[in-house]
């Protein structure tokens, strides 16, 4: 008597779907998986801070060039290098539900400043220095 095992074939392909279909929405959103803060090297280059003290995890994104920050978990902060001490960067800042990504605001930050999303998933702010 053969014994069928198409249950593990069903799973097996259901996983595939379910890993492309999460791999195809964070290319869709742009989202950014969390990366430690030591990820990129800051030797010698001015960087901002990036701080989330509300319930979610949050980075930021310089408009210009679209690079995204590590993203900081609630209670911690991170920082990003950036190339210039003597600019200002314009921002968008990004709070993530689970995984999805949501905008907190846009802002201003100077090279060496510090960006903080506070608040809730709910009801998201940011502050900055």
């Amino acid at each position: 008597m053969e014994m069928k095992s198409w249950p593990l074939t069903v799973l097996s392909v259901l996983s595939l779907v379910v890993i492309a279909g999460a791999v195809a929405w964070a290319e869709v959103t742009h989202a950014k998986p969390h990366v430690a803060a030591a990820a990129a090297p800051t030797e010698g280059k001015p960087v901002f801070t990036v701080c989330a003290t509300g319930n979610y995890a949050a980075y930021v994104e310089l408009t210009e060039t679209k690079t995204k920050s590590p993203t900081a978990q609630p209670g911690k902060c991170v920082t990003e290098p950036v190339e210039s001490a003597d600019e200002t960067y314009e921002i968008k800042i990004y709070g993530l539900d689970g995984a999805t990504p949501f905008e907190v605001g846009e802002d201003e930050v100077e090279a060496t400043g510090k960006v903080t999303a506070t608040g809730t998933a709910d009801n998201p702010d940011e502050t900055s220095e």
